[in-house]
């Protein structure tokens, strides 16, 4: 079964609504629930097994009733759920049973697919409506290779201990990131790194409460560029682009729109065509959806007050998800320069549902692609201008993509 879906301006509602509907066709899907509150109970305790087997046979169920692989890949899923189970529930402690279940789910080999434990998921969400938390004071960034260290801001732990960009953060305190804790206020932490040389370096760095940075960005730039950037699609930061873009329209004209997807976490596809709606003058498709139980088509209109003028998107090898099915839609339409780094190709739809213990399970559910057909996940998006920036470089916060966009903005008005 197949839906074609546009997303006009004055049928927004309507169309928040299809795609819900379409999505609830799924059985046992429930996303109208706010997330439990953590359960809290003993480390190495009884008590503790019980709740790491509740949350195993939730969690191993739901993937085997949503994924979006019926041949899970060549997984037998109910075989290797049950071989494992023993293993899983056996953890400990909350991260170390989170960071086991997902050694399981990882054998899909779909990132969309994994699970959050709870006081991580309270952590995650905090950060991302802009509360201040604990922290080292560092930004990791996944990659293939591993967690790598993209930001470390000055005045925090990190900083004043000489962490470097670049390096790949290997342990904490004997643990991966996964299963390790998340920073507290006074806690402290051995965190090994290994550094471009292939040298261990080991620092005992102690959280502190500091200010979350931004999720998005908009900046005026010489020569009538309006820069924006989005750390994800979360209807806030999107409705603040949004506006910022509905601008140009009227009191603050540009000559050039940036859009900065680098490091874009992705996030609700419905927000992610919003924006594109405020960026296009004609229809356009968004993307293509397949799966086991719906197909769609997902169409844009363009919205009022859209900006039609030269577009640069920037993507780099942390722009995933709904990042990549943008850049890609607009590339595929010759509607934006894309430029920057290959992205990895992380794209599927996903659904979260809530664990009992206050976790999060993520499922992937469809597979996306771009208009044409072409499948984004394991290819990810190549830019038309590839530029990769050298370690010293962005040691010393030279921004050469970002002054490409620019170049390329003034050569072609």
């Amino acid at each position: 079964m197949t839906f074609n879906i546009r997303l006009s301006p004055l049928l927004i509602g309507l169309a928040a609504l299809v795609l819900t509907a379409c999505q609830s066709t799924v059985p046992y899907v429930r996303t109208d629930q706010p997330a439990p509150a953590p359960v809290v109970v003993a480390d190495h305790s009884p008590e503790r097994r019980a709740l790491n087997e509740q949350v195993y046979d939730e969690a191993t169920r739901w993937v085997g009733r949503l994924f979006y692989r019926s041949d899970f890949g060549g997984v037998d899923w109910d075989a290797l759920t049950t071989r494992r189970r023993e293993a899983v529930v056996a953890q400990p402690d909350e991260f170390a049973f989170y960071d086991s279940l997902n050694a399981v789910i990882e054998t899909l080999d779909d990132r969309h697919t994994n699970a959050r434990a709870p006081h991580r998921r309270v952590r995650t969400e905090a950060l991302e409506r802009g509360e201040a938390q604990a922290t080292y004071g560092m930004t990791l960034r996944w990659s293939p290779d591993g967690w790598i260290v993209h930001v470390v801001r000055p005045d925090s732990p990190a900083g004043r201990a000489g962490v470097q960009v670049g390096w790949k953060a290997e342990t904490f305190d004997g643990r991966s990131l996964e299963a390790s804790l998340p920073p507290s206020e006074g806690r402290s932490e051995e965190i090994v790194f290994t550094d471009e040389t292939g040298a261990s370096r080991a620092f005992t760095l102690t959280a502190e409460i500091m200010p979350a940075l931004p999720q998005h960005r908009v900046e005026r730039l010489d020569g009538d560029l309006l820069l924006v950037a989005l750390e994800g699609f979360d209807t806030a930061p999107v409705e603040a682009v949004m506006d910022a873009i509905a601008a140009l329209r009227s009191e603050q004209p540009a000559r050039g729109v940036i859009l900065d997807l680098r490091g874009n976490r992705g996030g609700s596809l419905y927000e992610m065509t919003r924006l594109m709606g405020m960026l296009v003058r004609e229809p356009m498709i968004a993307t293509i959806m397949t799966g086991r139980f719906v197909d769609q088509r997902i169409a844009v209109d363009p919205a009022e007050g859209a900006y039609g003028g030269p577009l640069v998107v920037l993507v780099d090898a942390a722009s995933v998800s709904a990042a990549e099915v943008l850049a890609a839609a607009f590339q595929e339409s010759g509607r934006a320069m894309v430029m920057g780094e290959q992205t990895v190709g992380v794209v599927v739809a996903s659904r979260h549902l809530n664990l009992s213990d206050g976790g999060r399970l993520s499922v992937g559910m469809q597979e996306l692609r771009t208009p044409s057909g072409v499948v984004l996940e394991g290819r990810g998006v190549t830019p038309d201008v590839e530029i990769i920036p050298t370690l010293a470089q962005r040691r010393a916060g030279e921004d050469v993509i970002l002054a490409a966009a620019v170049a390329w903005l003034a050569a072609n008005p």
